[in-house]
């Protein structure tokens, strides 16, 4: 079965359960230890959110203190293991091979001052003249995926199908966008994707990746202290999830839209989340799970100056006080009755005061 935000889908004989880690997150803080819950598996873990670092963190907290019994798996694809195994007490690493279908990889760079989507729509009309199956294209977000839509409208002829794939397509489009034909054959596709479509799944289908190269990703804004969306180029590791999206069901072609040579100078991983984004979030969290950042273990340690922003923003929302500590120590945080409020509501502290000010009033 599978539990998401509005959507629950579980019963009495449901054996393995499928939820976000926002979903764990609550459970959790709900009822630590968890009941009827012999395993947590942890998927995708290279994709580093908060969420997810933060889930390890207190699930940890959770086996050593109340259930030791409790299993923890964690797995990736890509992720370097020996560290999470370390993280986890020295447990063992289990290595899965999967066979890959060969992937050839074509680099089609372009010049500065090209404008995206054009440069797109070409590299995906040469795809679909060079190569059979469906194409799926990487984009950095909804705003590229529909330029390029737009664009492609245009150059290709019938019978060739344009879908998007993005966090706000509705689920039930989502489904039929990963669901092998039900019967007979359908039209040629050309899929727009965000990252959504870089890990987790397989599109049936696709023989073809365009990958532009681009990627969206969430970091607070020094000026205003706001997290805010920029655009940077992908990493190695996230470019090698796209490039295998191709040799899921047969033998593929990656059309990347760099030079070879700027591979050298690409980083290998992208940053884990909790070094670069506002962490009041994870902050209310864990003040609201009863301990303090300092007393988990991290995969990486929130960063002080991080820590210290958060603590200033909780303040200023009336989410916290700071009372010195019982041994004279230096100050300790401690949510206040809003705070606890705050935590509950799952919203980003900034939207959750002003949602608990109207619930006041």
């Amino acid at each position: 079965g599978y539990s998401v935000r509005h959507d629950s889908r579980v019963g009495p004989h449901t054996a393995v359960e499928c939820v976000t880690p926002g979903i764990l997150l609550r459970r959790l803080q709900n009822d630590p230890s968890l009941p009827g819950v012999s395993m947590v598996i942890v998927d995708e873990f290279h994709e580093r959110s908060v969420d997810q670092d933060l889930l390890l963190a207190l699930l940890l907290d959770v086996r050593g203190a109340l259930r030791e019994d409790l299993e923890l798996l964690v797995m990736s694809a890509t992720l370097e293991a020996g560290a999470v195994a370390d993280l986890l007490g020295g447990v063992p690493v289990v290595t899965v091979a999967s066979p890959m279908h060969p992937i050839r990889t074509l680099h089609r760079p372009g010049s500065a001052h090209d404008r995206l989507d054009a440069r797109v729509a070409e590299v995906t009309h040469e795809a679909l003249g060079a190569a059979h199956g469906d194409v799926l294209v990487f984009l950095p977000g909804r705003a590229e995926i529909r330029s390029v839509a737009r664009v492609l409208d245009s150059r290709i002829a019938g019978g060739v199908e344009i879908c998007e794939l993005h966090g706000s397509v509705p689920p039930r489009r989502i489904d039929e966008i990963l669901s092998p034909p039900a019967s007979g054959s359908r039209p040629r596709r050309v899929i727009l994707a965000t990252s959504v479509a870089e890990t987790s799944i397989t599109v049936p289908g696709v023989r073809v990746v365009v990958d532009s190269g681009r990627r969206r990703f969430s970091e607070v804004d020094t000026r205003t202290g706001m997290p805010g969306l920029v655009t940077r180029a992908v990493s190695a590791a996230g470019a090698e999830q796209r490039r295998g999206r191709c040799g899921r069901e047969a033998p593929g072609t990656c059309y990347r839209m760099w030079a070879e040579r700027d591979d050298e100078t690409r980083r290998s991983a992208d940053p884990p989340e909790i070094e670069v984004t506002d962490l009041s979030p994870l902050l209310l969290q864990v003040l609201d799970w009863g301990g303090l950042p300092g007393e988990l273990r991290w995969m990486d340690p929130p960063p002080a100056s991080s820590l210290e922003h958060a603590t200033s923003l909780l303040q200023e929302l009336g989410a916290l006080r700071l009372r010195r500590g019982a041994d004279g120590s230096g100050p300790e945080a401690q949510l206040t009755p809003l705070g606890r409020r705050l935590a509950s509501l799952g919203f980003h502290p900034r939207i959750g005061a002003i949602a608990a000010l109207g619930e006041q009033r």
